[in-house]
This record gives C-alpha cells, sequence and structure tokens, in this order.
C-alpha cells in the first residue's frame, strides 16, 4: 500500500512560539490516521496545513509524490469536514452536497447521479429537499460528509466532527464513518481529542503534545506500548508509581518502589542505576485481595479508599500504606464482575501485577 500523503520537516510559527514543529507524517493510501491530542498540540494546525488553509513557514506537503506545499486550498481537490458542518443554510441538503460538483461544472445529470449515490451511501434518502435547520445534528454531520466525498477525493480530512453531537449518537456515528471509509477506501485523516474516539476509529494514531507528535502507531501499540509517559498518561487511564532504578542488565532492570519494594522491569533507553522515574501500570492489570495470594510479581499494602460502579465494572481507589493523604493520588483499580472481592472502604488489601505488564518511563 503506497504513501498517499507525506510531510517533510512541517512548521508553523506565530511570532516566535512554533505550533508545528518539524514534523515528518506519511499517511498511507486508504487508511484511516487519527492526530490525537489535547488541545494546543497543534494537531489542528497541522490539518489545515495540509489542507492548505494554513501556509506553512517551513517543511514540505506531498500528495501521490506530488509537492502541494505551494498549492492553494481550492486546487488540492481535497475533502474536509469542519467541527461544526459549514452546511449553508439556505441550501438543501441536496444542494449542499451537490455544489463541490458545481464547482467544478459537472452537468446536471452527472451531479444528480452523484449526489444520489452518496445519499444513498450515508442514507439521507427522503431528506433531499429539507435545509439544514429541519434536520437533526447527526443528519448535519452525514451531510458535511456526504458533501466531502461526493467528488471522491484523494484524501478527506476531518476536524472533530462528532464533537457536537450527545454521547450516545456519537458513538453511533464513529462506526458510521469507519464503515463507509471501509468501503469508499477513501484515505482519511482525522483530529480529535477524545481517546475513546482515536482507539475506536483508527488504523494508526499519531499522538501530538506541543506541537511534535509523540509517537504514532496502531491503537494497540500506543496504548499497550506508550512510547513515553506523556503518551501512557494521556492514552486511556494509568497509575504512575515512583521508582528508582537499581540494576541494569542486557534485558531487563531492577527497580526499587515506594516502601522499599522490589520490581523488576523490561530495559529501556535511558536506565542507569540511581535514576528516578515513575512506574506506569494500567488499572485493568493490576489485582488486589485481601490474603496476598493472587501475586506472583511485586506485591504493595494499602486501604480501600472508595469505589465507583459503573455498570459493567467496578473502579476501586487504593491508598497504599506508603502514601500519606497529601501524597500521590490513590492507585486506581478496574475490576470486571466476577473477579471483583467483597471489600469496603477502609479494608486492607495487597495490590499486585504481572511485571510484563508494567513499564518505566523517566
Amino acid at each position: 500500500m503506497g504513501t498517499k500523503l507525506f510531510t517533510k520537516d512541517l512548521s508553523k510559527f506565530y511570532d516566535t512560539v512554533a505550533a508545528v514543529s518539524r514534523i515528518n507524517l506519511d499517511i498511507k493510501e486508504g487508511e484511516f490516521l487519527t492526530l490525537l491530542g489535547p488541545s494546543g498540540s497543534g494537531k489542528t494546525t497541522l490539518l489545515t496545513m495540509i489542507a492548505g488553509f494554513t501556509r506553512a513557514n517551513r517543511g514540505k506537503i506531498f500528495m501521490d509524490g506530488t509537492d502541494i506545499t505551494s498549492l492553494p486550498a481550492h486546487r488540492r481537490d481535497i475533502g474536509m469536514v469542519f467541527q461544526n458542518y459549514a452546511l449553508f443554510p439556505h441550501m438543501s441538503v441536496f444542494d449542499n452536497i451537490a455544489y463541490p460538483l458545481k464547482l467544478r461544472n459537472l452537468s446536471a445529470a452527472k451531479r444528480h447521479l452523484l449526489v444520489q449515490e452518496v445519499i444513498e451511501m450515508v442514507r439521507l434518502n427522503g431528506l433531499e429537499k429539507r435545509i439544514p435547520a429541519e434536520i437533526s445534528g447527526g443528519q448535519k454531520q452525514r451531510v458535511a460528509l456526504a458533501r466531502a466525498i461526493v467528488f471522491k477525493p484523494p484524501i478527506l480530512l476531518m476536524d472533530e466532527p462528532l464533537s457536537a453531537l450527545d454521547k450516545k449518537l456519537r458513538e453511533h456515528m464513529q462506526l458510521e464513518l469507519k464503515s463507509i471509509q471501509e468501503r469508499t477506501g477513501v484515505t482519511v485523516l482525522y483530529v480529535t481529542h477524545d481517546q475513546e474516539e482515536a482507539l475506536t476509529m483508527s488504523s494508526r494514531i499519531a499522538v501530538m503534545d506541543r506541537g511534535k507528535i509523540q509517537q504514532v502507531g496502531t491503537p494497540a501499540e500506543v496504548y499497550h506500548t506508550p512510547a513515553n509517559r506523556f503518551v501512557a498518561d494521556f492514552i486511556g487511564e494509568t497509575n504512575f508509581l515512583p521508582a528508582r532504578v537499581e540494576n541494569v542488565f542486557d534485558a531487563t532492570a531492577n527497580l526499587r518502589l515506594a516502601g522499599q519494594v522490589p520490581c523488576t522491569v523490561p530495559k529501556t533507553p535511558g536506565m542507569t542505576p540511581g535514576t528516578q522515574g515513575v512506574l506506569s501500570v494500567r488499572p485493568e492489570n493490576l489485582f488486589f485481595s485481601q490474603d496476598g495470594n493472587e501475586s506472583t510479581g511485586p506485591v504493595l499494602t494499602g486501604k480501600i479508599q472508595d469505589s465507583l460502579f459503573l455498570g459493567d465494572a467496578f473502579k476501586c481507589f487504593i491508598r497504599l500504606s506508603q502514601q500519606d493523604e497529601t501524597g500521590p493520588p490513590p492507585v486506581v483499580v478496574m475490576k470486571r464482575f466476577g473477579r471483583m472481592p467483597q471489600v469496603t472502604p477502609k479494608t486492607r488489601v495487597t495490590i499486585g501485577w504481572n511485571p510484563s505488564d508494567a513499564q518505566f518511563f523517566i
């Protein structure tokens, strides 16, 4: 599968502040790549530079091997779905969708054929004559998507298109968008700050922070093997336990946790004896008991501080014996039904995990 779009050292400065700094990103043909990061991380600036709405200060943009860096937006032939949909309020659903075809001087007959084809695809049948004020938020999102793909663009850019929808509709539309992308084969570059959305929809995820890409990988890779502490903290939920490197070997390293608890982890770059950092363990990879018999690895002790009922699971907050009330936040443990011990606040428990489920970050 060839590269559809490639950026080389792409940068954007506002005065002396780098909104985007030396971005090298390749998007493969037919994939769904998501730019994920907090507000201010540079993901929308990167998207608008690719679209041609924002001019880069440095670097190049290539599409299908052609340099489009200086090409104006209207000549890039890129589909775009905006956060607010940007529909024409006075135009019908049909005319909104047909607008890009009209700009390209297609005949009325050809426009009608292409619009009806995409209306079928996004399930807007029967709404052709309505104006945006007469349709729901989910239907508006479909109109915006149909307008962006009706002229069969080589790449589709989407800037938080589901953020205005309620949770249930947003989750439904995530599946709809992914299904349409797979059926059409269009290459998608998608922007969101919603980690769950990115994990659900993406072929790959590019995690951004402070104008730089921190990691690019599949959803499983960025979740289970984050490249650094920021990615581990931003993707999903994790516990950070203060730790110090004791010894470093060829493939592993020995750590010392709070309370002098020993722990072995896989070796990572930058590890030297005496290095201070944190051990990252996901809540679902921790287990606890009242007798301490479940763990075959490191063991910490503590008390149940609180718990939350989540429908299909319990989330427990455990204050470690080594922590005081003003210290680090309590450890979070996620327990599915069927494995949940009968515990109440103040219950003393031991916490354990498998060494292979933990990572050390400086």
